[in-house]
């Protein structure tokens, strides 16, 4: 995991003390469910970063602006990562983070519009209660 954060950003100014992910704009739910459970070109995924820093990294972002864009991103994209979390939780321990990512890959690999994948990612898992 260290090896992972040696690419994040720590802080880009005042107040922002944790690392700060960067969205990719325009991913495809694929890419997105990758840089969640993953990560993308060996950065810490957000699943690991929020493991550390829970959802302060993105929230501390001094850019209103870029703070807004950035909870969109993540909101719109939250079912998938409700599907991973809900999918490893009851089988994770056992079968490990790369089998969970290529089973969701698998199971949603026939909707090919992204928007449709959170939907029916909606309908599938719930929206967890906290």
């Amino acid at each position: 995991m260290t090896q992972k954060l040696k690419g994040v950003e720590i802080f880009n100014g005042p107040g922002e003390c944790v690392p700060l992910l960067k969205f990719e704009v325009g991913a495809s739910w694929s890419r997105s469910l990758d840089e969640y459970a993953t990560g993308l070109d060996g950065v810490a995924s957000v699943r690991e970063v929020e493991a550390l820093f829970g959802q302060r990294w993105r929230h501390l972002v001094a850019d209103p602006l870029e703070r807004i864009r950035l909870g969109h991103h993540f909101s719109t994209r939250a079912p998938i990562y409700w599907a991973f979390n809900a999918e490893f939780a009851l089988r994770g321990a056992a079968v490990g983070v790369d089998v969970i990512f290529k089973e969701l890959k698998d199971k949603y690999r026939g909707i090919r519009v992204s928007s449709a994948v959170y939907k029916q990612a909606a309908i599938d898992y719930p929206k967890p209660l906290s």
